[in-house]
């Protein structure tokens, strides 16, 4: 079949012939009609499209129910995606995507946004809207006072406090505050104003602003004076003249007083809820005076109201309508006293005169010596003086006396007599040095003045005499400190290192070492040394210096026997062989077996060694001289010859220059029979010993 048989024949149609223009026109609306069709075509298609798409992928979603707290929005809160592939369903959100943000909103409510996962195992999710804050702004009015005296320009309001429920929450002229919906109870606090309170209802995202108007305090100000009718002004407005009473409402007020002839007195007061009723009693003082003094010479002395005027050649302001006192001395002169007042403002001349004071002196000594008047020698005593009643020092001095001084004031009103007795230098230094004294190592010693004669030694007849004990003349006439007790191990130990309780007397120490010890006691103290060495040996000793040393043999013998006694005893005790109960530390009955002898039904309370000074002060006022250690002493032993008894006296001896050992004096812990006890008891030693120890001594003048 060929094409031309194939088709079809068509009918014949007529066809109308249209102008061309006419043609054009219709085609353009046509094309328009077409495109038209088109789009609405494809609307219709597209819609149905979405829409089954949607349906398809809620069927095969699984949706999220999105539950809206507080209840009262459950149901009207807008829920819509705001991230994210998702579609909102009558409160369910159905993701078309692994993630989708969405956003939950209120009216009244903050906006709150979440997110839903859809791999997620929940299909709730609950969103809790918060709710918007009531906003507070209060501001408190600041009227013009009616008071004419208020302050210009006064910002009272700056000091208003604001409380919230009994809360301090803000100060100044406004409060600004985002508060939760509910009751409060506003106090407005101000203290130039009365309290106010509100009462305040707020609700949700609430915007409340009040004007307080604060009611002014009222108040009053009662102004006396001293002087009475001083002019009143407050805040530079004349208020009248004290005594007076002013209203005033709260505030601050700037008072002045002022009056002819005083100083003027400002103060600055405060009428506040709390204080609104205030008196005052202002003091004026009046204007100065003046005083104007005419002093000619620079060692006066102006005294003006008990007050040394340091500069008097200028004038001097003083208090008006008071009653002032003024003293003027010069030396020599008497003095001038009087009193005065003075007028406000009033100058006063003063010419101070004074009339001169000579006194009259006489002058006498014992004996007979030079007199220095203020270190000019004017002659001999005595001698009688006309002298200004100014200090004068007098001094009186003769060779081989000790010069006396005297600062004395003359005065006209009697005849003064200055008599003096000079001291030779021996015995001045005798007054003056003390009974006893603490030296550098804390050792105390005792001064003694020997002054007499005794007889040491024992006589052949007296019961347990050794052959040493040789009778023989002394005379001693030095005075000297000797220490209270033996030396301690404490009192040792600075001079040299050593052991044992330091209370203890100091033993096992040759005579050498006890020798040296004084030595360094008087180097410590600048005193001339008595001990002279020599390749560490004992080379001499000078005998007339002031340091320390040991006690002479004649003077240890007379401390035990007579310093502090009437006559010579035999023990320190006294002469009764009966040995006193607590006598000292001897060989008691716990010494039975350790020593030789011992004392039967005797008990001191110590087995051997007892700290110095357990015992009471023996008759001398020295202690341990009687038990505890024998005692090294200054003399080389030897056995002097006797001497009868009227022989002269050997003075202030320190026994022969030489010889092998030295003396050992007095009892200690070992002796238990008469012989021991004894105070002529002498013994010889050459080296240390425990039961050996040492005092030290010390002439009060050397050469």
């Amino acid at each position: 079949m060929n094409a031309s048989e194939s088709q079809p024949t068509n009918p014949p149609v007529d066809i109308e012939p249209v102008p061309a223009r006419a043609s054009a026109l219709d085609e353009l609306l046509a094309q328009k009609q077409r495109s038209s069709r088109a789009r609405l075509l494809g609307v219709v298609i597209a819609v149905p499209l979405v829409v089954a798409v949607i349906a398809l992928a809620i069927s095969l979603t699984r949706g999220v129910g999105i539950t809206v707290t507080p209840t009262e929005v459950a149901t009207t809160a807008q829920i819509k995606v705001i991230d994210g592939l998702g579609v909102v369903v009558r409160g369910n959100v159905y993701a078309l995507s692994e993630t989708v943000g969405i956003e939950v909103s209120a009216p009244t409510f903050f906006t709150a946004q979440a997110e839903i996962e859809t791999s997620g195992s929940s299909n709730y999710l609950e969103v809790e809207l918060q709710p918007k804050p009531a906003v507070l702004v209060a501001t408190v009015e600041n009227p013009t006072a009616l008071n004419p005296f208020s302050v210009n320009g006064t910002d009272v309001a700056a000091s208003t406090q604001w409380f919230l429920d009994g809360e301090r929450v803000a100060q100044g002229h406004e409060l600004s505050l985002e508060l939760p919906p509910g009751s409060y109870e506003l106090i407005i606090d101000n203290p130039y104003h009365e309290l106010a309170a509100r009462s305040l209802e707020l609700t949700r995202a609430e915007e409340r602003n009040l004007s307080i108007a604060l009611e002014p305090v009222q108040g009053s100000l009662a102004i006396a004076s001293q002087p009475a009718g001083a002019n009143v002004s407050i805040n530079g407005i004349a208020a009248g003249r004290a005594q007076l009473a002013v209203p005033l409402q709260g505030g601050d007020y700037a008072v002045a007083l002022t009056l002819p002839s005083h100083g003027a007195v400002t103060e600055t007061i405060k009428i506040t809820r709390g204080q609104n009723q205030l008196q005052r009693n202002y003091a004026l003082i009046a204007n100065p005076a003046y005083l104007e003094f005419q002093i000619g010479t620079s060692d006066a002395r102006l005294v003006v109201d008990g007050k040394t005027i340091a500069n008097p050649q200028k004038n001097l302001t003083v208090t008006a309508n008071a009653t002032h006192s003024i003293v003027f001395e010069r030396p020599g002169f008497h003095t001038l006293s009087q009193t005065l007042t003075l007028t406000p403002g009033e100058r006063r001349a003063m010419p101070l005169t004074l009339q001169p004071n000579i006194g009259e002196l006489q002058l006498a000594s014992r004996p007979s010596a030079t007199i220095a008047l203020n270190g000019q020698v004017i002659g001999e005593s005595p001698q009688t003086l006309e002298l200004p009643a100014t200090p004068q020092t007098i001094s009186f001095s003769k060779p081989g006396y000790h010069s006396v001084s005297r600062v004395v004031t003359p005065t006209d009103t009697n005849t003064q007599l200055i008599t003096v007795e000079l001291q030779t230098e021996l015995q001045h230094r005798l007054a003056t040095m003390p009974a006893e004294l603490v030296n550098s190592a804390g050792i105390t010693l005792r001064r003694f003045q020997p002054n007499e004669q005794l007889r040491l030694g024992a006589p052949r007849s007296e019961k347990g005499q050794r052959a040493n004990e040789t009778l023989r003349n002394v005379e001693l006439t030095k005075a000297f400190y000797v220490s209270l007790t033996e030396i301690t191990n404490g009192q040792y130990q600075a001079f040299e290192r050593t052991s044992g309780a330091a209370n203890a007397p100091k033993t096992g120490i040759s005579w050498l070492q006890a020798a040296q010890f004084c030595n360094w006691l008087s180097a410590k103290e600048g005193l001339e040394a008595v001990y002279r060495f020599r390749n560490a040996g004992y080379a001499g000793a000078d005998v007339t210096a002031d340091g320390y040393r040991l006690p002479t043999e004649a003077e240890w013998e007379w401390l035990a026997r007579q310093a502090g006694r009437r006559e010579l005893s035999r023990f320190t005790w006294g002469d009764d062989y009966q040995v006193p109960e607590r006598a000292g530390n001897l060989a008691d009955e716990s010494a039975k077996g350790q020593t030789q002898f011992y004392i039967p039904r005797y008990t001191d309370g110590f087995a051997q060694l007892a700290p110095v000074g357990s015992f009471a002060p023996e008759l001398s006022g020295l202690r341990d001289m009687s038990g505890n250690v024998s005692e090294w002493v200054h003399d080389f032993y030897t056995i002097p010859l006797p001497t009868p008894p009227d022989a002269p006296a050997e003075l202030n001896p320190f026994g022969p220059s030489q010889g092998e050992g030295h003396v050992l004096k007095g009892s200690s812990w070992r002796s238990g029979n008469a012989s021991q006890l004894r105070a002529a008891y002498r013994d010889n030693a050459v080296q240390a010993r425990e039961d050996v120890g040492f005092r030290v001594a010390r002439y009060v003048y050397g050469k």
